[in-house]
């Protein structure tokens, strides 16, 4: 009887034990899954804050681009393909928003009842001052920029950052609170489980909640950098185009002054006006050539063509600024592709050259036994400071500003039309001398007679 009884209470003691892990996992389950939970939500309001903080800081910056572009159009000191291309991607950057806030956690408009109007609002003044800006009406667009958009962005702006305050109090008052849970947990675990145990499970709970709070930290940074870099990249394109304008204006009031310019003064001037609206037609071009072939939208009409041609056509406009390019080409080389493109490459590998290379400028071409033309753009300029960003986007020497003249594309877009028509462009150093070699699919192999060089100067 005795045994029974002790068997018994041994049993009850052994179900009562089993009964209370059991019950210990349970809450330790529902305590992880709650804390979890709650972080991944607020997290996640936090992210889309982020996110649509973001994407209206780019629309803000989109419009008034757009709008300078209309007003400079209607000036006549830009474009309409410009203003277009501006005005594009104003429409882009409208659509990003709208896309963005179409999947904004549902949590978040429910915290701002007001945001629904404050993005409508936004999205319908955007939308009606591009309409504007495409009229060429610009003066109405930066007035509904300014009366519509900027309240309507000034309130978003200010919900959006009380509600990222908010979340983030949210997550840490969840943090808190799991602090707490789990610091009972452990107590009870104290007595039933092995201190290993404990230690264990510890760790694992603080690593996943460190790992969570550290993924979505580095999307918020990241969400930060771009807005940044899109800010930062807006405006200096925009500095950078008006540049030139500012020389052409200048030379050309002097000008319009009239009297007292004497002709080699007046040639001088006129050099300038081209040099200016060359640069300026280069790096528009250059725009263009980047969003086109972003968007897969460049096409090819790779034929045969005699490669001194193209080279000559591509230096015309370097001549008649006053630069001076030594040329060794042989009518006999043929290659085969989209003659208009090879020229811009050319134009931009000489740009290259004139403004970070030295004063020695010479082309030279010749067919390789490979089956491949080589157009060799080189000069005698010091070597670049950093290699790896020659034929990165937006990427130029040195640490400071854009060259003057440059928007930092000029590499990046030789090379991706080079690559379009089955060639490339590569850069060397070869006797202190720096060379970028474009090279495209041969016409056929010939023999190359002795190279001749050739000044071509203004």
């Amino acid at each position: 009887m005795g045994e029974r009884k002790v068997a018994g209470r041994f049993t009850a003691l052994s179900v009562g034990a089993i009964a209370s892990m059991v019950v210990l996992a349970l809450a330790v389950l529902f305590a992880n899954s709650y804390s979890t939970g709650q972080v991944t939500e607020n997290a996640r309001s936090l992210h889309s804050a982020n996110s649509l903080l973001g994407s209206s800081a780019v629309l803000r910056a989109a419009n008034n681009q757009a709008a300078l572009f209309a007003r400079d159009a209607a000036l006549g000191t830009a474009s309409t393909e410009a203003r277009d291309v501006a005005i594009e991607e104003a429409t882009r950057a409208l659509d990003t928003f709208n896309d963005v806030y179409d999947r904004t956690d549902p949590h978040l408009v429910e915290q701002s009842p007001a945001l629904d109007d404050v993005v409508a609002a936004m999205s319908s003044s955007s939308s009606q001052a591009m309409e504007l800006a495409s009229d060429g009406e610009y003066q109405a667009a930066f007035d509904a920029l300014e009366t519509d958009f900027e309240p309507a962005f000034q309130t978003a702006r200010t919900e959006l950052r009380n509600l990222q305050t908010e979340a983030m109090s949210a997550i840490n008052e969840t943090e808190t609170l799991a602090g707490w849970v789990a610091a009972g947990t452990r107590f009870i675990a104290i007595l039933l489980l092995p201190a290993v145990a404990i230690i264990i499970y510890r760790r694992i709970v603080r690593a996943q909640v460190r790992e969570r709070r550290l993924e979505f930290e580095a999307k918020l940074e990241y969400e930060r950098k771009l807005s940044a870099s899109k800010d930062e990249l807006l405006a200096g394109v925009s500095h950078q185009l008006r540049t030139p304008v500012t020389g052409i204006y200048g030379m050309a009031d002097l000008l319009a002054d009239g009297g007292g310019v004497d002709p080699e003064t007046l040639q001088e001037f006129i050099g300038l006006i081209r040099r200016e609206a060359g640069d300026l037609d280069r790096m528009v071009a250059d725009l263009l050539a980047t969003s086109r072939l972003d968007a897969d939208a460049v096409e090819f009409k790779n034929e045969p063509f005699i490669v001194a041609n193209a080279v000559e056509k591509a230096v015309a406009p370097t001549r008649k600024s006053g630069a001076r390019v030594s040329a060794s080409l042989d009518d006999s080389v043929r290659a085969i592709g989209d003659m208009d493109r090879v020229v811009h490459v050319l134009r931009n590998l000489l740009s290259n050259a004139h403004k970070h290379g030295g004063p020695e400028v010479s082309v030279g071409a010749n067919a390789t036994t490979s089956g491949m033309v080589e157009i060799v753009v080189e000069d005698n300029g010091a070597e670049p400071v950093d290699e790896t960003l020659l034929f990165r986007d937006f990427a130029h020497g040195g640490s400071g500003a854009l060259t003057a003249g440059s928007v930092g594309l000029g590499l990046s877009v030789a090379r991706r039309l080079a690559q379009g028509m089955g060639g490339d462009v590569s850069y060397s150093r070869e006797a202190n001398r720096t060379r970028f070699t474009l090279t495209l699919p041969a016409l056929e192999q010939v023999e190359q007679p002795e190279r001749v060089e050739v000044e071509v100067a203004s």
